[in-house]
């Protein structure tokens, strides 16, 4: 019997193991895709300023 107690326990571990490896993975695709979307708007905004510096030198 204390076979079968250790292998529940040892297949609960690896379940809960897989687990938080699969949420891992899905947090760390949301982080990239918010990363990559906040570098855009940043550059975005540089660019915008860039434009505007270059039209007062213009004048």
């Amino acid at each position: 019997m204390e076979n079968a107690g250790s292998f529940v326990i040892g297949d609960m571990v690896a379940q809960l193991l897989f687990f938080a490896i699969f949420i891992g993975v899905i947090i760390g695709v949301v982080a990239i895709f918010l990363s990559t979307k906040r570098r855009k708007s940043q550059l975005d905004r540089v660019e915008e300023k860039v434009d505007r510096i270059l039209e007062r030198k213009k004048e």
